[in-house]
C-alpha cells in the first residue's frame, strides 16, 4: 500500500467517523438524552477537521485555484469562530467543516451514501423507538395534553413531542423518495403516500401535514411523468421559485407587522396563522418586536419562534439566513439545469416546512446541506483519488 492509498484510506475513515457522530447526535433531544452529546459534536468536528488536514492539496498549495480554496476555507473558519463567539455555539462551523470535508473527500455519488446511512439508521432509530414505547419500554407511545389550548391526544411513538416525531418521520420521508422515487410504479405511489401518511395523521402536526401532501403531489407526478422529464422540471422549478418568492414576502411582511387589519389580506392572514401555521405567523412577528437584527445572532432564541427563518435570522445572524436562502435558490437553479427532481422536490419541502420547525443551522437535520454536497465541486486536491 503506497501513502496515496493510505492516504485515502484515512480520508475515508476520518470522514466517516464525523458523519457518523452527525448522526448520533441528531437524536438528542428528540428520542434520546443530551448527555454525551458535547464529547460527540466535538469528536464530529475533530474528524472532519482530520479529514481536510489529511486531505488538502499541500503540493499545489501556491497554484492559483488552490489558493482560491484556501481563502474561501479560512474565510469560512473565521466566519464560524465569530458564530461561536457571539453564540456560544458551534452550529455554523460544524456545517462549514462537514461541508468542506464533504468537498476534500471528492466523490460525485457522496449525496447518494451520506443520505442512505441517515436513511436506514433514521428508520432503525424511529421503528426501536415506537417498539420500545408501545412495550412501555421507552418514552411515551401518545401524549394526552393542551396543544395550543386544546386537549387533545397525539401519538409521538417514542419521541419527546409529536413535532419532534414529525420532524424525523418527514426528513425520512424526503429522503426515501430521494433514494426510491425512479423505482416506484406510477400507480403504486398514490397508495404508498396515502398509507405512509397515517402515522403523522397520530400525531396530528398540521405543519407537517402540509409539507407531506406538498412532497406526496410532486413525487406522485414525477412518477406519473417520468417520461417527460421537462415537462416536470419546469413545473417543479415554477413550484420552487413560487414557494421561495412567496417565503420571502412573507419574512418581509412579518418584519414590518401589522398584518391582522379588517381588509381580506389581514383575514387571510389571520386564518393562514390560526388554521395553519397554528400561531407562528405571530411568533414571528413577536420576534421582530422583541430583537435586533445583526450578523451573528444571539444565540439560542428558538423559544421565540418555531419558524425556522426567523429563529436562524436571531440564533445564528442575517449573515447565515443569507447564505441559507442563496443556496437554496442556488440548488434549485442547478438542479433544475441537471434535471435533478428527486432534489428540487426535497427542497421545495424543506423550504416549506421550515416555516414550521427551528431546524436550519443543523448539518444532520436540514437536507439542504446535505443536498448542496452534491453540487460541491470535486476539490483538486483529490483529483487523483478514486471516488
Amino acid at each position: 500500500m503506497n501513502n496515496t492509498d493510505i492516504r485515502n484510506r484515512l480520508i475515508y475513515i476520518f470522514y466517516w467517523l464525523g458523519i457518523v457522530c452527525e448522526f448520533t447526535v441528531s437524536f438528542s433531544g428528540y428520542v434520546t438524552g443530551g448527555y454525551h452529546e458535547p464529547v460527540i459534536i466535538m469528536a464530529g468536528m475533530g474528524f472532519f477537521l482530520l479529514t481536510i488536514l489529511t486531505g488538502y492539496d499541500y503540493k499545489n498549495i501556491f497554484s492559483k485555484s488552490s489558493l482560491c480554496e484556501l481563502a474561501v476555507y479560512i474565510l469560512i473558519a473565521v466566519y464560524g469562530l465569530l458564530c461561536y463567539k457571539a453564540q456560544h455555539s458551534a452550529l455554523v462551523l460544524r456545517i462549514g467543516l462537514a461541508l468542506i470535508a464533504s468537498r476534500i473527500y471528492g466523490d460525485k455519488e457522496l449525496v447518494n451514501k451520506v443520505i442512505k446511512l441517515f436513511f436506514y439508521g433514521t428508520l432503525l432509530v424511529m421503528a426501536l423507538a415506537a417498539l420500545l414505547s408501545a412495550m412501555g419500554l421507552h418514552g411515551q407511545f401518545s401524549i394526552y395534553q393542551n396543544f395550543r389550548h386544546v386537549p387533545e391526544t397525539r401519538y409521538c411513538f417514542g419521541f419527546y413531542h409529536p413535532n419532534g416525531f414529525a420532524l424525523f418521520y418527514i426528513r425520512l420521508a424526503l429522503m426515501a423518495v430521494y433514494l426510491f422515487a425512479d423505482k416506484i410504479k406510477c400507480w403504486l405511489s398514490p397508495v404508498i403516500f396515502i398509507i405512509c401518511s397515517a402515522p403523522l395523521l397520530l400525531a396530528k402536526s398540521k405543519m407537517a401535514l402540509a409539507a407531506y401532501a406538498l412532497m406526496a403531489l410532486l413525487a406522485i407526478l414525477y412518477t406519473f411523468l417520468k417520461n417527460k422529464i421537462k415537462v416536470v422540471s419546469i413545473v417543479t422549478f415554477a413550484v420552487a421559485i413560487t414557494e421561495y418568492i412567496c417565503g420571502v414576502l412573507l419574512l418581509i411582511l412579518t418584519y414590518q407587522g401589522n398584518l391582522y387589519d379588517n381588509t381580506p389580506k389581514g383575514r387571510f392572514f389571520i386564518f393562514l396563522n390560526d388554521e395553519i401555521m397554528t400561531g407562528r405567523l405571530t411568533s414571528m412577528i413577536q420576534s421582530f418586536e422583541k430583537y435586533k437584527v445583526n450578523a451573528f445572532g444571539y444565540g439560542n432564541v428558538l423559544v421565540t419562534s418555531e419558524n425556522g427563518f426567523v429563529s436562524s435570522l436571531f440564533s445564528e445572524g442575517l449573515i447565515l439566513l443569507i447564505i441559507m436562502l442563496a443556496t437554496f435558490l442556488y440548488l434549485y437553479i442547478r438542479m433544475y439545469k441537471n434535471k435533478d427532481i428527486k432534489g428540487m422536490i426535497v427542497l421545495i419541502c424543506v423550504f416549506a416546512y421550515l416555516i414550521a420547525e427551528s431546524f436550519a443551522p443543523y448539518f444532520n437535520k436540514n437536507l439542504l446541506w446535505m443536498m448542496a454536497i452534491g453540487y460541491l465541486s470535486i476539490s483538486p486536491s483529490n483529483s487523483e483519488k478514486d471516488a
